[in-house]
């Protein structure tokens, strides 16, 4: 189930806001019992018997930090925890990645076939509810906060459907006081309104038909797209990530304020980013955060020196990329960022020059659009054929039915709508703040407006899973 489907719309929602409503005033017990019922229904519907998993992570932890609080055991507790929470997704997710890595290198060679692959099913969200998880235990044991003592909060916490499946990755530090004093208001369900409605627009109406042209693109033979046509793909992925990404997080978030709840910041409208720098401080910023305060400040961050931090950030990097699949192409995409990052570094510390104003801004955009091709490619050989075509290496391409099968005035409004909403300068603007505020019935009125047009897009055209749920 997606937060764009007629089932999610129509029916999930409207039982779970009328179970909220419901058990407003029956207490804390009523309202997170609820949440659970509802979120795991959520969750059964899209992953079946592996929900199991889900509930031995979150009886797993509970009982796992509560221990380890009462009884300050030293690293060993935490490194057991973090291994335990990570054996499901090695076992999941990168299981065939690593049969064919070790097939390829080890065995072909000397056997002449191949290791039998096990294609498992992979549970939908496990990278984000891993991380989570890892964060809980994390921050306990540093002394952040104290273990949940009750157990129907925990697991109130962990299966949260709003943030579940694609984030943000919302750490429990975050939202203590939201799970045990959360309280309704109608400001903020009005706020939560607007933000429903904004991220459901951005994902029907525009994402989704953006993807269209650039699924047409990619599967055309290599001798039927010309450069231009690889650089309306690449454009169009690039806005057709964000726009679904960020639409998705926006959701998540008007979901958590009409239950009161209040996520954090996902998105920080990233195509305005100056930098590469800049712009891994605006996109997926949940998971920005939760590497550097998980792996790179406890690798040394940029304490020791230029050299320790270009090698930290690659390590941070190339681990960024695997979590985002399992595929030589996200290892590369995350190695490609970790070069550019290092890069900025080396420029900045050696020779005073960084990037800054409307050149940063396209050179950046430029550069993240490449990357995305990576990102998007379903292999590394179709890859390089696009990034050969992006850069007019090779122009051997002749389409079939002619430029303007692809290049549509239909195509071209996308793409300056997309680019516009990308360049809006959300940030400065204070949204969340305002539409509790004095903006709160209007917004509503503009979120409900943005649903219209959202629904009559789902009913002309369908929907298309959120792009981060493979992850």
């Amino acid at each position: 189930m997606v937060f764009s489907s007629a089932v999610f719309l129509f029916l999930f929602l409207p039982l779970f806001l009328l179970g909220v409503l419901l058990t407003a005033r029956a207490g804390l017990t009523a309202r997170n019992l609820n949440l659970v019922v509802f979120s795991l229904a959520f969750y059964v519907f899209g992953s079946g018997i592996y929900t199991l998993i889900l509930l031995g992570s979150i009886l797993f932890n509970w009982a796992y930090a509560r221990r380890g609080y009462a009884s300050r055991p030293g690293k060993g507790w935490l490194a057991l925890g973090v291994i335990v929470n990570l054996l499901p997704l090695l076992v999941f997710k990168y299981l065939d990645f690593l049969l064919a890595l070790t097939s390829e290198l080890l065995f072909q060679p000397f056997f002449a076939t191949a290791l039998p692959a096990f294609k498992l099913f992979l549970p939908a969200g496990i990278s984000f509810y891993t991380f989570q998880a890892i964060s809980y235990l994390l921050d306990v044991r540093r002394g952040e906060t104290q273990p949940e003592p009750s157990l129907l909060t925990f697991a109130a916490y962990k299966l949260l459907f709003p943030q579940l499946v694609a984030g943000p990755i919302v750490r429990y530090v975050q939202i203590k006081q939201n799970l045990q004093h959360a309280t309704l208001s109608l400001a903020q369900f009005n706020a939560g309104i607007f933000f429903f409605g904004m991220g459901l627009a951005k994902k029907l109406v525009l994402a989704d038909s953006l993807g269209r042209v650039v699924d047409f693109i990619y599967s055309q033979p290599p001798a039927e797209v010309t450069n231009w046509m690889a650089w309306l793909a690449s454009l169009g992925y690039s806005l057709q990530i964000f726009l679904d990404f960020s639409g998705y997080s926006e959701m998540a978030i008007g979901l958590g304020l009409m239950i009161g709840f209040q996520f954090p910041d996902n998105f920080l409208q990233p195509y305005r980013a100056h930098s590469i720098t800049d712009f891994w401080r605006r996109w997926h910023v949940s998971l920005s955060l939760w590497f550097r305060d998980y792996l790179y400040i406890p690798l040394g961050g940029n304490r020791h020196g230029l050299l320790r931090t270009s090698l930290n950030l690659w390590v941070v990097f190339l681990l960024c990329g695997l979590w985002h699949g399992a595929a030589l192409t996200f290892v590369l995409w995350g190695a490609f960022h970790g070069a550019l990052l290092t890069l900025e570094r080396v420029l900045k510390r050696l020779f005073d020059i960084e990037l800054r104003g409307a050149v940063g801004v396209v050179l950046t955009l430029l550069l993240v659009s490449i990357g995305w091709v990576l990102f998007r490619a379903d292999t590394l050989a179709q890859a390089w054929i696009v990034l050969r075509k992006l850069s007019f290496v090779d122009q051997s391409g002749i389409a079939r039915f002619g430029w303007q099968y692809t290049f549509t005035p239909y195509t071209l409004f996308l793409v300056t709508s997309g680019i516009l909403v990308a360049a809006l300068p959300l940030e400065r603007w204070q949204l969340r703040e305002r539409l509790q505020t004095d903006w709160s019935v209007r917004g509503a009125l503009l979120g409900v407006a943005f649903m219209i047009l959202a629904i009559a897009a789902l009913a002309a055209n369908g929907f298309n899973p959120f792009i981060y749920f493979q992850f």
